[in-house]
């Protein structure tokens, strides 16, 4: 009986949007785990530059006090209304963060929900990081086959509204998976 392997298809995502206010961090710390992958939303329009380092270095600390090594992705909110000055900032700013912290992807997102500037890309580099290996090892585990076949056989019921919790149903769709 061959093992198969948790393919992307298959990777469930949850977003927490949390407030970025520091009296909310604590409660925030019952969210992270060693599967997070934490995106840092700023809008550098907003801050002045010479504070967005400090605004950064400082979510990024408690994070990684309250997670340890999570994956934290920087994205830059208001894209159409960067500057040169913005943009240079934010390299500033994510740089240092990266240096301080080997958690934190050197390569910030620029977005715009107005115009669904980035939005493509941040997708793809959530993805990514939740699909790395190396960073997160425990996504590319092997999970028996017949794990993956009940996952599937669960997932079809509940599509076709015939999901039960039942113990004897469960059971019974568990007996017929193998």
């Amino acid at each position: 009986e061959a093992d198969a392997t948790l393919q992307p298809s298959l990777l469930t995502v949850q977003l927490v949007d949390m407030a970025g206010q520091p009296v909310f961090s604590g409660p925030h710390a019952l969210f992270y785990d060693a599967t997070s992958v934490v995106i840092v939303v700023v809008d550098p329009t907003a801050v002045a530059p010479d504070k967005l380092e400090a605004l950064l270095l400082s979510f990024a600390a408690t994070v990684r006090a309250q997670a340890g090594n999570t994956r934290v992705v920087v994205v830059a909110t208001h894209a159409r209304g960067h500057t040169p000055e913005h943009a240079a900032a934010m390299d500033a700013a994510v740089a240092s963060l990266a240096n301080h912290h080997a958690n934190v992807d050197p390569a910030w997102l620029a977005v715009d929900s107005l115009d669904g500037h980035g939005v493509e890309a941040l997708l793809a580099r959530v993805r990514d990081t939740a699909m790395d290996a190396g960073a997160m090892p425990h996504v590319t585990q092997l999970l028996p086959r017949l794990y993956v076949e009940l996952q599937k056989k669960l997932t079809d019921l509940a599509a076709a509204g015939n999901f039960s919790l039942q113990p004897e149903a469960l059971a019974a769709t568990a007996g017929e998976v193998g």
